[in-house]
C-alpha cells in the first residue's frame, strides 16, 4: 500500500503521508476537528514506487484523498451542501461551523442537475517524474488558441472598434514570437504586459534538478519583477 501521495500545488507536487497520526486519538488531542487525510489538487495526483507511478490527471476537479486499506485514489467530484453550518458533525463537534453559529439552508448549493466529470489515468513503469507528469497534464487539458472568424456588419460593427488593423489579406499559417528548448521547463503565463509595451511570459520547473533553458526571440528581454518592474535586461538568451 502506498504511504505518500504527490498532487500539483502551484508549481510543483506536493509530497504528502497518506495517514496523519494525529487521527486516531484526536478526540483526545483535544483536536477542534479531525484531521482527516483529504487535501488539494489542480491538476495532477498520483501514488509511486520506485519502478511505477499511477497518476490520474483530473484538470478542474480539486480535491482527493489515498484510501491506505484499499490503496484506492478517491476523488471527490462534486461537493454539495444543503446547509451553511450544522451542529455536532461527524469530524467537527460541537458548535455550527458556519456563520455566527447559524444555520443556513443552501438549497442552491446542491447538485441541481445531472452533472459529468473527465480525467485521465496515465501510468509510469518508472519511478515518479514531475517533468513527465507537467507534460501529460498539459497534453489532457489541452492548451488551444481559438479565434472567431465571422463576417462583419459594417454598418453596425464600425471598423475602428476593432484593435486589429482591417482588412487583412493574409496571415501567415504559423508564427512563432517565442521559443524554448527544454522541456523539462514549463510556461504558465505567456499575456500582456500591464503597461502595454512588451509581453509578460513565466517559466517553471517542477523537479528538483536544476535546469537550463534557452530561448529564442526577436524582441528584448528582460527580468522583471511580479509588479512587472524590469530589475534587469537578459543579455543572453539563458
Amino acid at each position: 500500500e502506498p504511504e505518500f501521495s504527490y498532487a500539483d500545488q502551484g508549481y510543483s507536487l506536493m509530497k504528502r503521508s497518506v495517514t496523519n497520526p494525529y487521527l486516531a486519538n484526536w478526540r483526545e488531542d483535544k483536536f477542534v476537528e479531525a484531521p482527516v487525510p483529504i487535501f488539494p489538487v489542480e491538476n495532477i495526483v498520483a501514488v509511486s514506487e520506485e519502478d511505477a507511478t499511477l497518476a490520474l490527471l483530473v484538470g478542474g476537479i480539486k480535491e482527493y484523498e489515498i484510501l491506505p486499506k484499499t490503496a484506492e485514489i478517491a476523488l471527490t467530484l462534486f461537493r454539495s451542501n444543503g446547509l451553511l453550518g450544522k451542529d455536532d458533525l461527524m469530524w467537527r463537534p460541537g458548535r455550527a461551523s458556519g456563520i455566527n453559529n447559524k444555520v443556513v439552508p443552501t438549497p442552491d448549493g446542491q447538485m441541481l442537475e445531472e452533472m459529468i466529470f473527465e480525467y485521465a489515468v496515465y501510468v509510469q513503469p518508472e519511478k515518479l517524474n514531475e517533468q513527465t507528469l507537467y507534460t501529460q497534464s498539459n497534453i489532457f487539458e489541452g492548451h488551444t488558441e481559438t479565434y472567431h472568424l465571422q463576417n462583419l456588419n459594417t454598418f453596425e460593427e464600425r471598423l475602428e472598434r476593432f484593435e486589429v488593423d482591417y482588412p487583412i489579406d493574409r496571415l501567415p499559417a504559423q508564427n512563432s514570437i517565442f521559443e524554448l528548448d527544454n522541456p523539462n521547463v514549463f510556461m504558465s503565463t505567456c499575456k500582456k504586459s500591464w503597461d502595454g509595451t512588451g509581453t509578460i511570459i513565466r517559466l517553471f520547473n517542477p523537479g528538483d534538478t536544476e535546469e537550463t533553458v534557452r530561448w529564442t526571440t526577436n524582441a528584448s528581454s528582460f527580468e522583471v519583477s511580479l509588479a512587472e518592474e524590469k530589475i534587469a535586461e537578459l543579455k543572453e538568451n539563458t
